[in-house]
């Protein structure tokens, strides 16, 4: 019996161990044009980029909303024109998606340049 015991608490630490240590990504693709709205062959690029992290749900700081990510995409085109194709916002959450010990996320927001 105390063979059974000790296999089934390797078990349950194997698991545990793989349930800590487990990442989860979450894409999630806010809104998208499939069509080019620029006369370009080439893919859009990142205009702009946004970003926070979550350790036990507490921010550090960061802003990962969509009006950072625009302003951030107002500052690299100096000036400039640009037009926005698409945006994307990424979650990278550890160890799950539900209860997250660290959670990254993302705003990228890709077009063209003028």
């Amino acid at each position: 019996m105390t063979k059974r015991l000790g296999i089934n608490s390797r078990v349950v630490f194997i698991c545990a161990m793989m349930f800590i240590f487990y990442g989860c990504a979450h894409y999630v693709p806010v809104s998208m044009n499939p069509t080019p709205l620029a006369n370009s062959s080439e893919p859009p690029h990142i205009l702009g980029y946004s970003q926070n992290t979550y350790v036990l749900g507490f921010p550090m700081g960061g802003n990962e909303s969509l009006d950072a990510a625009l302003n951030d995409a107002q500052k690299r085109a100096e000036g400039n024109k640009f037009t926005v194709s698409y945006v994307d916002k990424k979650e990278t959450c550890i160890p799950t998606t539900l209860l997250p010990l660290l959670c990254r996320t993302e705003t990228d927001i890709y077009g063209y340049a003028r």
